[in-house]
């Protein structure tokens, strides 16, 4: 099962609309984003459940801020349609707001939320990355850096394939990986095409070599002069260009049927060179 809600890192629940059901995350998202919280229900409910009783069973008081925690959980749990934790939680907090409801019922409210939290997830995949992989998953800026994306913004798409490719990175997709790092280049390359007037649009329909001999000659023609800066510049980013073309052991713009983890962090890193001198042009 997965979970269907839009999420925002920044201040937790939209304001606005709060749970979409047009997006689709995991549960591994949910814990990701508002772990902190999580781990506070799990605290107050063990808290609950330690509830020490007196002669009388008198009420123990809770604070607000716990209050204020199951209230979001019970908010999650509405926009999720989990009914179980719903009724439950509803039942904890108008026992913990009632003034007259024993510590004994209490306790069997926490028991019960805790438990219809544990059989609603339970056999439910929860994915995890390791340091390294949380690298490249949702980085602000994505695997190429902030600044080199905002040098880039004005190029459509790219934001997101290069973002898409770190994500496919982090979850062990390669081939998927190295499928937006295409797009990148192919977005990046088009660019230089259109810079320097090239009257063929560049796509991935053509081979590597081509592509280079392409923008090789045509520079040849506008900066005729070895040692001119524009040259040298392009010069650079065409070395960048040969190295991804190496890199991806093809020699057309499609890439082979499946990729390693290897070969993928292999075709990252010389993306990354190629974009961070194609940014400065």
């Amino acid at each position: 099962m997965t979970l269907a809600f839009n999420l925002k890192k920044d201040k937790g629940l939209r304001e606005d609309n709060p749970l979409q059901s047009y997006e689709i995350v995991s549960l591994w998202a949910v814990l990701d984003f508002y772990a902190e919280k999580f781990a506070n229900i799990c605290r107050i409910l063990a808290e609950v459940c330690v509830i020490p009783f007196g002669d009388n069973d008198q009420k123990v008081e809770f604070s607000q801020p716990i209050l204020e925690e199951l209230a979001w959980l019970h908010e999650i749990a509405k926009e999720l349609k989990l009914k179980g934790p719903v009724a439950n939680v509803e039942r904890l907090l108008r026992d913990l707001r009632s003034r007259s409801t024993r510590n004994s019922q209490i306790k069997r409210d926490a028991h019960g939320l805790g438990q219809s939290i544990i059989d609603e997830f339970k056999g439910q995949p929860l994915m995890a990355l390791s340091a390294a992989q949380a690298e490249y998953y949702e980085q602000e800026g994505t695997f190429l850096g902030k600044d080199v994306i905002n040098r880039l913004s004005s190029i459509s798409g790219l934001i997101e394939d290069a973002g898409e490719a770190g994500n496919c990175f982090a979850f062990d997709r390669y081939t998927a990986c190295v499928f937006h790092l295409m797009r990148v280049m192919e977005r990046c390359v088009q660019k230089i095409g259109k810079d320097l007037g090239l009257d063929e649009e560049i796509s991935r329909d053509k081979e590597w070599q081509k592509v280079i001999n392409d923008i090789r000659g045509q520079l040849k023609k506008l900066y005729p002069k070895e040692k001119s800066q524009e040259r040298i510049k392009y010069e650079a980013v065409l070395g960048h260009l040969e190295t991804v073309k190496i890199a991806w052991r093809n020699t057309t713009m499609h890439p082979k049927v499946t990729y390693t983890e290897k070969e993928a962090k292999k075709i990252i890193d010389a993306v990354q060179a190629f974009v961070e001198d194609f940014s400065v042009l």
